[in-house]
This record gives C-alpha cells, structure tokens and sequence, in this order.
C-alpha cells in the first residue's frame, strides 16, 4: 500500500504520459484518486478495503476499474474509454476522455 504516494507523486509528471499533459492536477476521494492531465483524466484506485469495498490487491483494483468503465461506458462511452496501466507503475487506472470540471478553486 505504501506505493500509492509515490506513483500518485511521479504522476505528477506531464513527461510520463503517452499524450502531451499540462500541470497534472489531483483530487484525492475516499478510494481513488484522480488525476486531471489537460484532455485525459485518470482514476487510480487505493489499495484498501473497508469491507463493503475491497482494492486492498492489484487484481481486485483492476476488476473494479473494468467493471466501472464496463458499466459506465453505457451512459458515457466519450468518457469512459478504457483500462490502461499506469506509466510510472503497475497499478490499474480507468482512463476517462476529456476531463471538464466544473468547479476550479
């Protein structure tokens, strides 16, 4: 669990991407995070399980993220796009197709 930090960390690296980045942005939730690169953004699940909810190994990350763009790919197949391996680690991320927020602080 302790490479969570680190890989979220060396994300922070636009050079690390296969697509040109800008400044990486993070919004951290209670079980992912995600990072915000310019025209993608990536979902990176915690390794951790609260019972009701259980990442806490490496394929058990990468089942839920192919569930969620799976299913969410239904209502929005333009953001949902795929799984694909981190650049900088082994951990699975949902890739999502431009990322608007909508709130900037």
């Amino acid at each position: 669990m302790s490479e969570t930090p680190e890989l979220i960390r060396s994300l922070h690296d636009p050079t690390c991407y296969d697509h040109a980045a800008g400044p990486v942005r993070v919004i951290e939730t209670h079980v992912s995070h995600v990072l915000l690169t310019g025209e993608f953004a990536y979902k990176i699940k915690k390794p951790l399980n609260l019972g009701f909810l259980d990442f806490s190994s490496l394929d058990k990350r990468l089942h839920a993220c192919r569930d969620e763009v799976r299913l969410n790919r239904r209502l929005a197949p333009a953001i949902y796009l795929d799984v694909v391996p981190s650049p900088a680690a082994p951990p699975p991320r949902a890739s999502t197709a431009p990322a608007r927020p909508s709130n900037t602080r």
